[in-house]
């Protein structure tokens, strides 16, 4: 801290012993009750990386938020950023934003038909008799699912819903067991 009576610049800087600005550094003049007090904000560079690449941002503070806005950079309604927009951007941040994106479809998908096997006993003269007693069918589902991709690339399949069109209906065969019933009502 030191007292002059000078309002230029370079002439307080110089009785400071601080050196001169540099390109993007800024001095800030603020008003206090002692008089005028200089703030010098030296400019550093804050690394981003978006859209395969990494940008250079020359700032002198603020927070991440700040970084971005000073690189003309926007963010998307999906994008995820590292760190956080209000965090303060300092010398060693590294910003990192991935885009992201979901795409949302919806396809249909076959319920094979299942065997069901019913026992009986009257089939003991020829144990290797199978009857069809009900020929089943295929069910149809219609199922959604949720794709992300994170710079481009798919990273995350979700199903979404599960929704069942046509149910599916069993093939019904009777055939031999010798500790089945005689009759069975099927």
């Amino acid at each position: 801290r030191i007292l002059t009576a000078s309002t230029d610049l370079d002439t307080v800087l110089e009785q400071a012993d601080t050196p001169q600005l540099r390109e993007h550094d800024r001095a800030v003049w603020t008003h206090t009750d002692d008089g005028e007090q200089l703030d010098v904000l030296r400019a550093y560079t804050v690394p981003v990386t978006v859209d395969g690449g990494v940008q250079e941002v020359v700032v002198t503070g603020g927070t991440v938020g700040d970084v971005l806005a000073e690189a003309g950079i926007t963010l998307g309604p999906d994008d995820w950023i590292e760190p956080a927009l209000d965090t303060p951007a300092q010398e060693n941040t590294m910003v990192t934003i991935q885009r992201v994106r979901y795409e949302e479809y919806t396809q249909d998908e076959v319920i094979p038909t299942e065997t069901q096997y019913v026992e009986t006993s009257l089939f003991y003269r020829k144990q290797s008799k199978e009857q069809l007693i009900r020929q089943g069918s295929d069910g149809l589902c219609s199922v959604s699912y949720r794709e992300t991709y994170v710079d481009g690339e798919l990273t995350d399949t979700t199903e979404t819903n599960r929704e069942t069109v046509i149910e599916m209906v069993p093939t019904i065969i009777k055939h031999y067991d010798e500790q089945a019933p005689v009759s069975s009502f099927v």
